[in-house]
């Protein structure tokens, strides 16, 4: 089943909704100021997708049972995929952000 990008924005959204609500945060500019790129939020998140990239290869890739399975191979791998190119959105946002702070 492959999911929309219409449907993921929609997603997207309700966990933006619950964020503001669990972190008791007024709105979206005030959650920005604290996660938005070049902040310590945003390094947080780039921190927990090398992680999460690193369990995947070491926990998912390197698993008996999905080494031996052609297809849960490829999706695990796919998955690490999706991840190193996360990683590699946020880090490039967040940096730029970071060296436009300091030129200023």
């Amino acid at each position: 089943m492959e999911t929309t990008d219409q449907e993921i924005e929609g997603f997207r959204i309700v966990t933006v909704e619950g964020i503001l609500e669990d972190l008791e945060v007024p709105d979206v500019s005030a959650l920005q100021e604290r996660y938005g790129p070049g902040t310590f939020g945003c390094h947080e998140a780039l921190h927990v997708s090398s992680i999460e990239l690193q369990s995947v290869s070491d926990n998912l890739m390197s698993h008996p049972a999905v080494a031996l399975n052609s297809e849960w191979y490829q999706l695990a791998y796919r998955a690490h995929e999706a991840l190193v190119e996360l990683y590699q959105a946020i880090g490039a946002e967040h940096l730029a952000t970071e060296d436009e702070a300091e030129e200023a």
